[in-house]
């Protein structure tokens, strides 16, 4: 063989794979003196523990009797002879063109740098035969992962802490919320992701030694539009408002915004609970609360100029005389009363303004005023009113009647008893009252009456009362009755409280009362009962309500928050101007149209009633009945929704109610489920389906 040809020179470069943690980046330099040449690959990178591990594939082989190995790391010099001793000048199989070695040493502490490795063959007589030179750079992959597969989210690098130093160009995630980057080995990089309509998201990492995945995510955000005018609608510019989140018991800052030349100022919010504060040097402060919800939201904010003492003067000197005052819109600003010297000052802004002076005994003075600039005095007298005889007159003629009168304001305004013909008198200017009258072993009577312009004569009768004891068969206290005369619990004849053993009492005449018992945290119960001739004890349990609806603050139309309606068409929602299933408005309705025939539920949250027996439900409800057949049911799940069992029904043959329905659910001891208000048919043979006041109970 020709030994110039063997030493010519060949150049052999070779890509570098890295299997675990690192990429590696080649610059081999050969230097020819046989062939074929030999070479190396690095196949193999990993920290394990405190030490490096390398593997290398060597390759042309061959044609060597032997060979040596040299590795090193730039600016660290060799690597330790002991750890290369495997490595050293051998003798090698013929039969084998390469040979795979592992190569391990110490962690420096970083990875980053360059590795170079020299392989050289020598013949039997220890002649060089070449010599290759391979270098690899330590470099690990870096992915960020948007936790919601954001796309287009930017991702700029920096290699400082203070973001000036950008490390090569941003990222952008792909349609998985992916980006990847090869970096070097060190320490801490850092980063910000941007997206227009979301929240910057700023962090740091660590590459060290192996590859990495960085989780984020970008929160989104929704504009919110602060429009700020003053009391006239004029736009209110360099208006600075300040918002806060609340957090935990404390309102903290968050940003703060100044209004433009059209009194507008934008910023992008989280979904959470806000409060504002609005300041100008011209105008008083404004204050205010909003609730960013899924959408952009505006919040109109008026602001009121700087303001002028205003004192109001009654020319008498007259003391507790009310003011309400109100301005040019007829809004309430606010209500003042008079001092000892009948004066009282309160601070406005400029604007016209209308008020309303009164006192009992006098009648009421209107007026209005205009600040402009500059404090005012309103200066206004009130004149007595003519006083007209009231003639109270106990029917049997029963003297020693002690008879209370409130006027419509429930001031106290006089008190008279009768004589021995069971009349007394009293006089009063033009309004409206209430009086009381009790006395001893008699029912007390109350009623309102109202002067205008004339003496009036009141008759009443006194009966004879009986005690009626009300007892709370737990000995809950604190439980609030109402009695009424009527069913439809609209006249009412006395309140009452319970006490800590569960009882309290109330005097009353011989006749049927109705009563409703309430407490929170339990089910309003309702009841009657017969006063004739005796005291009475009226035993009564006040059960646990366990879960309630009575569709207050539902919006038209729409369903609570937490139910939903298992149907094609959206047939239930909350009429807020219907009271038919006999509670007060708003109520749930079911109406036929959009008419379907089959099934429509109307379905509650879970309702945990794990720590309950005796579990039951009461509900109001009107049927506005057309035509036959369908069915109405109320239907429990324990499965979430999947099965449904029937816990009552009806199928209506013509109107029903108002009437209240009671469910015993005790099947449902200690279990968690959901209700639902079914309707099976065609809905053509309904109206509506009017439902209210849902509560389930328990002990």
């Amino acid at each position: 063989m020709n030994k110039k040809r063997i030493r010519t020179a060949i150049a052999l470069v070779l890509g570098i794979i890295i299997s675990i943690a690192g990429v590696a980046y080649p610059g081999v330099d050969v230097e020819a003196r046989g062939k074929p040449q030999p070479a190396s690959e690095l196949v193999n990178f990993n920290l394990v523990g405190d030490e490096l591990h390398f593997q290398l594939h060597l390759v042309n082989l061959n044609q060597a009797f032997s060979y040596n190995v040299t590795f090193e790391r730039s600016g660290w010099g060799p690597v330790a002879d002991e750890n290369l001793s495997p490595l050293g000048r051998v003798s090698r199989d013929y039969t084998s063109p390469e040979i795979i070695r592992d190569i391990s040493y110490g962690y420096p502490g970083t990875v980053q740098g360059h590795y170079n490795v020299q392989v050289e063959l020598f013949d039997r007589k220890g002649t060089s035969l070449g010599v290759t030179n391979a270098t690899y750079e330590c470099k690990f992959t870096v992915t960020f992962h948007e936790t919601n597969l954001l796309s287009g989210v930017s991702i700029q690098l920096y290699s400082d802490a203070a973001r000036t130093v950008p490390k090569g160009s941003a990222l952008t995630t792909d349609a998985s919320g992916n980006a990847t980057i090869v970096l070097e080995d060190r320490y801490l990089y850092w980063y910000t992701a941007t997206k227009t309509g979301y929240v910057d998201f700023m962090g740091d990492i660590s590459v060290h030694g192996h590859n990495l995945t960085v989780n984020f995510h970008m929160p989104l955000v929704y504009t919110v539009a602060f429009n700020v005018t003053d009391n006239v609608g004029d736009n209110v510019s360099d208006a600075y408002i300040y918002i806060y989140k609340y957090n935990g018991g404390a309102w903290d800052y968050i940003d703060g915004v100044v209004t433009n030349t059209t009194g507008q100022a934008i910023i992008d919010l989280l979904e959470d609970d806000y409060y504002y504060e609005a300041y100008h040097e011209a105008y008083l402060a404004s204050y205010g609360y909003f609730t960013v919800s899924g959408a952009p939201l505006t919040v109109p904010i008026t602001m009121y100029p700087c303001v002028y003492a205003v004192t109001f003067n009654e020319t008498n000197g007259l003391e507790g005389v009310y003011i309400d005052i109100y301005n040019d819109e007829y809004d309430f600003m606010d209500e003042i009363t008079t001092n000892g010297t009948g004066q009282a000052t309160i601070d406005l802004p400029n604007d016209t303004y209308y008020y309303y002076a009164d006192i009992s005994g006098y009648d009421e003075y209107e007026g209005d005023f205009t600040v402009s600039d500059s404090d005012i005095t309103e200066s206004f007298t009130m004149s007595s009113a003519p006083a007209y005889t009231v003639t109270f007159n106990e029917t049997n003629g029963l003297s020693g009647i002690y008879i209370d009168i409130d006027n419509d304001i429930y001031e106290h305004v006089g008190n008279v008893t009768t004589n021995g013909t069971g009349q007394a008198t009293i006089d009063l200017p033009n309004d409206t009252y209430r009086y009381y009258a009790t006395k001893s072993g008699y029912a007390m009577v109350w009623d309102d009456f109202t002067l205008s312009g004339s003496a009036q004569t009141i008759s009443f009768t006194m009966n004879v009362g009986y005690t009626v004891t009300f007892n709370e068969t737990n000995g809950i206290g604190e439980v609030a009755i109402n009695i009424y005369s009527d069913p439809a619990r609209t006249e009412g004849v006395r309140s009452l409280t319970t006490y800590s053993s569960g009882q309290g009492t109330a005097f009353l005449a011989n006749g049927t009362y109705y009563y409703t018992a309430m407490k929170d945290s339990y089910a309003d119960l309702l009841g009657d009962f017969t006063v004739s001739g005796a005291p009475l004890t009226v035993n009564f349990t006040m059960a646990l309500q366990i879960f309630a609806e009575d569709f207050t603050d539902v919006g038209y139309g729409e369903i609570p928050v937490g139910w939903n309606e298992t149907a094609a068409y959206p047939n239930w929602g909350v009429s807020t101007d219907w009271s038919e299933a006999g509670g007060t408005a708003p109520e749930m309705v079911l109406s036929w149209e959009p008419r379907f025939d089959g099934i429509s539920r109307l379905v509650t949250p879970e309702i945990d009633a794990s720590a309950y027996s005796d579990i039951g439900l009461t509900f109001k409800h009107f049927v506005d009945h057309w035509g036959i057949p369908y069915t109405l049911r109320v239907q429990v799940s324990v499965d979430g929704g999947t099965n449904w069992a029937d816990a009552w029904s009806v199928s209506p043959t013509g109107n029903i109610g108002p009437a209240t329905v009671a469910v015993d659910l005790s099947a449902y001891d200690g279990l968690t489920f959901q209700l639902a208000w079914v309707f099976d048919g065609d809905s053509y043979n309904i109206d509506y389906w009017h439902i209210d006041d849902i509560s389930v109970t328990g002990d």
